[in-house]
């Protein structure tokens, strides 16, 4: 997986410690990247009898000069300390390439052109949109099933959503 690090300032420091902070000790500029991952779910674990995991977003932070690095689950005080890294990870959510309905297994250049008719070009809209014609409605099973294999499933655990792996 390739981490694309945003810099951020450091903190400022004030009050009596802003002297010895910027002649002494300088705290360098941070690096920041912000990514999918995975965390234990204690709540799942335990409803499963086995350990279970959830998708979260993590960060990893490093001081400017330094390779390593420290991950962890990310936190609303996060995206309060880093907006610039905050906002280029929502902005990469936005630009997730979509799947066209041609790449469909078995798919006929017919059924791609009456789709497309109904504006339904990529599979994630083919599989959200409320109705299809009956003789498209194979077509909207095939892209639920196929964007099931990537998006989070849920089952109902004790009255709640839970996701599932």
């Amino acid at each position: 997986m390739e981490l694309t690090w945003i810099r951020e300032k450091a903190r400022e420091v004030t009050g009596d410690d802003a002297v010895y902070e910027a002649v002494i000790n300088k705290t360098p500029d941070m690096q920041v990247a912000i990514y999918q991952g995975a965390v234990h779910d204690p709540e799942l674990s335990e409803a499963s009898g086995r350990m279970r995991y959830k998708n979260a977003p993590m960060i990893c932070k490093r001081y400017v000069g330094e390779k390593d690095f420290v991950a962890e689950p990310l936190t609303a005080e996060h995206r309060a300390r880093f907006p610039r890294a905050w906002a280029w990870w929502q902005a990469q959510l936005d630009k997730r390439a979509k799947t066209s309905v041609e790449l469909l297994p078995g798919i006929l250049p017919a059924d791609v052109a009456e789709l497309r008719e109904l504006e339904l070009s990529d599979v994630d809209a083919l599989a959200e949109a409320p109705s299809v014609p009956a003789e498209l409605a194979g077509w909207q099973a095939m892209a639920r099933r196929l964007r099931s294999l990537h998006k989070p499933r849920v089952r109902l655990v004790d009255g709640q959503l839970m996701e599932v792996a």
